[in-house]
């Protein structure tokens, strides 16, 4: 005979298996801050490249408009590399606590997900368990049970 409860949790199951299981699988086999660095490794390279591209534009625009080459080291240090270095950098930090934030959120979503399935897959382990009979009222093994009788 189909138990219903049975059916009622393993559709429970497969509907997490489907919507969000196979992500957070691939989520949960990391520590949750190797996790997190990779993928702020991820987005300050992408960042990184983006504002530099902005910051090289912006230059060339600025070259095209009529501004001077620079002469000497340090008027291209004051008019190009840093203030392109202070733009890329307050860019990098930006990004870099808003993708923590995001992905902490994200592994923690995860965790959640995974701990709730795997209490419906033990819930539905001992409801078969129990209908077998292999586990008695108190929720021990029956082979346990007789041991300690034995004893």
């Amino acid at each position: 005979m189909v138990d219903r409860d049975k059916i009622i949790l393993m559709t429970k199951l497969a509907v997490k298996d489907k919507t969000h299981m196979k992500e957070d699988r691939v989520i949960l086999s990391h520590y949750r801050n190797d996790y997190v660095f990779v993928n702020n490794f991820k987005t300050r390279t992408l960042v990184f490249f983006v504002t530099a591209g902005m910051w090289g534009g912006y230059l060339l625009w600025r070259i095209e408009h009529g501004l001077n080459l620079p002469t000497d080291s340090a008027q291209l240090l004051s008019e190009y590399i840093f203030p392109g270095a202070v733009f890329v950098g307050i860019w990098l930090v930006i990004y870099t606590l808003i993708s923590t934030y995001i992905f902490r959120k994200r592994y923690k979503l995860a965790q959640s997900r995974g701990e709730e399935y795997n209490e419906l897959s033990e819930e539905l382990r001992e409801l078969h368990m129990k209908k077998k009979g292999d586990i008695n009222e108190e929720g021990s093994f029956a082979d346990e049970a007789i041991i300690f009788k034995i004893l």
